[in-house]
C-alpha cells in the first residue's frame, strides 16, 4: 500500500471520528452544520445530483416540518412521550425464604 493510500485512510478515519464526536458532544451545533450544508447542496442553479446529495443528509426534523411527531432532536417542541420516571427509586430488602433458610441449616 502506498504511503499517500495510507494517508488518505487515516485522513478519512480522523474525519470520521470528529464527525462522531461533534454529534455526540455538541449535538445542536453538528446538526446546524449539517443544514447549512444541505441547504447550500440543495440551492437553485445546482445540480440532480447535489440536490440528492443535499437532501440525503438533511436531518429527519427539516425533512417532514412536523413538530408534533416527537423526535426532541431540537429541542424546540414538546415529545410525544409523556411518561415521567421518577429520579429515585427506593431499594426494597426482602428476607429470604424460611424454606430455603431451613436446607442450609441442615447442610452446616
Amino acid at each position: 500500500m502506498s504511503l499517500w493510500c495510507q494517508y488518505g485512510v487515516v485522513a478519512l478515519a480522523v474525519t470520521a471520528s470528529l464527525i462522531f464526536m461533534m454529534r455526540k458532544l455538541a449535538p445542536q451545533f453538528a446538526m446546524g452544520c449539517q443544514v447549512a450544508v444541505a441547504s447550500a447542496l440543495t440551492r437553485d442553479g445546482r445540480g440532480p445530483v447535489s440536490r440528492w446529495i443535499g437532501r440525503g443528509i438533511l436531518p429527519p426534523t427539516h425533512r417532514s416540518g412536523d413538530c408534533g411527531d416527537g423526535c426532541s432532536a431540537c429541542n424546540r417542541c414538546g415529545t410525544s412521550d409523556t411518561r415521567s420516571f421518577p429520579d429515585v427509586q427506593p431499594l426494597e430488602f426482602r428476607p429470604r425464604p424460611a424454606e430455603r433458610a431451613a436446607c442450609s441449616q441442615e447442610r452446616a
